[in-house]
């Protein structure tokens, strides 16, 4: 039984060995791996930085040419804008008139509500600053 134990250990030995030995063949294949990619990494960096340094006319031109394009991308945007703000302004304008033709006497309550509430909001925060 002695042999079986010292058998099954030297096979479980073998096979720790064998496992430390491919974790260290992968771990030094990954170190490679990494050490060429940060050397191509390295070597396209100075060759943008080369290229940059040839050509800067051409990348400010190019800098340029997307501010360019940036600026009026966003100055179509908010004329975009506008044009819907005054689009929906407009609805907006004309449903409430037809509210107050509809019931003029409730629309004349709520302007003086909205009124009264204003001007004691305003008195409130004048007050409030007076204070301080």
């Amino acid at each position: 039984m002695n042999t079986s134990n010292e058998t099954l250990a030297g096979s479980l030995s073998a096979s720790i060995a064998d496992g430390a030995q491919r974790v260290t063949a992968q771990a030094d294949e990954s170190l490679h791996d990494t050490h060429q990619a940060l050397e191509q990494a390295s070597r396209t960096m100075a060759e943008s930085a080369n290229a940059f340094r040839g050509n800067k006319t051409g990348a400010l031109t190019d800098a340029a040419a997307k501010t360019e394009e940036f600026a009026r991308r966003g100055m179509a945007r908010a004329r975009e804008m506008s044009t819907h703000a005054r689009e929906r302004a407009t609805v907006v304008r004309d449903a409430t008139a037809e509210r107050v033709q509809a019931q003029p006497m409730k629309a004349l309550l709520v302007a003086a509500a909205a009124g009264a509430a204003t001007a004691m909001v305003v008195q409130w925060l004048s007050h409030s600053r007076r204070n301080y």
